[in-house]
């Protein structure tokens, strides 16, 4: 069996807790969402995790937010909030995606497309989607927390818009 180290920053030896809970966290809520919508489950992919990994590692200690240009396709989403002790919230999972979920509310359903607005919504629940990679880090003693959600095959693919992001039910 090949093991995939392709992570530009090298495979990391396993996932904390903390990790793994945000990993688990985003992936039920993720699906109970895409439920919603009649869109098939996604199945959490560990060497999307470990790349989505390293690249929340590194935005959470460069102070930069931005997306990443070397991500082999994959969609991307991303999410930064501040706390008093956020290594101790293996929740932010789950925060990240009911935010990035929320923008339905300014998504038109009749004039369907990608937008700036809603573009993390439209990736959250993307049909054609079918893996998910969650990562998790924290800045150094600022409170900063950075979540970046990988997903394969990327969504908010220009056209497909209609058949990819269904009502709720």
């Amino acid at each position: 069996q090949e093991v995939n180290n392709s992570s530009a920053f090298g495979a990391r030896d396993g996932f904390t807790a903390v990790q793994k809970a945000c990993q688990m966290g985003a992936l039920e809520l993720h699906n109970s969402l895409r439920a919603r919508h009649g869109v098939p489950a996604l199945t959490l992919d560990d060497s999307i995790s470990n790349d989505a990994q390293t690249y929340a590692e590194y935005l959470a200690n460069s102070g930069r937010f931005e997306h990443s240009s070397d991500r082999d396709g994959l969609g991307e989403n991303l999410y930064e909030s501040w706390g008093s002790a956020p290594e101790d919230n293996s929740d932010q999972g789950r925060t990240a995606t009911q935010s990035w979920y929320d923008e339905i509310n300014d998504y038109d359903y009749n004039e369907p497309g990608f937008s700036m607005q809603t573009g993390h919504f439209t990736q959250v629940v993307w049909k054609s989607t079918s893996k998910l990679g969650m990562g998790i880090a924290f800045g150094n003693g600022d409170g900063k927390v950075v979540v970046v959600g990988r997903y394969s095959p990327a969504g908010n693919m220009e056209g497909d818009f209609p058949e990819n992001v269904p009502q709720p039910l």
